[in-house]
């Protein structure tokens, strides 16, 4: 409507600005069926392949500047993953291959309906690991540009503070 409006204002020719934007919608909502067929597809059948390294090496908090942190625990020898900004995000991850993993949303979004994306972890030269990138298709919020760089505990104990505070929010660790 407001595009409308201004199109009025300026006195151009005015367009189906509703018909546009569904058109866009109808488009990303193809888009995101498709990167979701791509990672049904890559799921290998439980068992096949194990992670590079122990699942243990995976877990700790990471973070980036726009986003805030995420922390990676391992419950009932599974690995979960925790939004801290939004808990409600929470996820449970389960193997692909090499150091990438499935990633389950436990809670149901409208924007997010099929409820599954992908958590590639990065190492460096050394095999340890560095980093996470995360993919989940919607058109709503870019995870993929995000960052996730692995904050090191052992020389920042204010990380294990944030860890311990946010370990009692609703949602984590259940």
């Amino acid at each position: 409507m407001v595009k409308s409006l201004i199109d009025t204002y300026f006195g151009v020719l005015p367009k189906d600005w509703s018909q546009i934007y569904l058109e866009r919608d109808r488009k990303a909502l193809e888009e995101d069926k498709d990167r979701i067929a791509r990672i049904k597809e890559k799921i290998p059948i439980t068992g096949k392949t194990t992670p590079t390294p122990k699942l243990e090496d995976f877990t700790g908090c990471y973070g980036g500047p726009m986003y805030g942190d995420a922390v990676v625990t391992l419950e009932k020898d599974k690995l979960v993953l925790n939004f801290l900004p939004s808990p409600v995000f929470i996820s449970d991850l389960t193997h692909m291959c090499y150091d990438t993993f499935l990633l389950k949303l436990r809670n149901k979004f409208s924007f997010i309906p099929h409820g599954i994306g992908t958590v590639q972890f990065l190492r460096d030269k050394d095999g340890k690991v560095v980093e996470m990138t995360v993919d989940i298709p919607n058109h709503d919020f870019f995870f993929t540009e995000l960052e996730f760089k692995k904050k090191n505990v052992n020389n920042d104990p204010g990380i294990a503070e944030v860890e311990d505070a946010h370990s009692r929010l609703p949602g984590f660790g259940d």
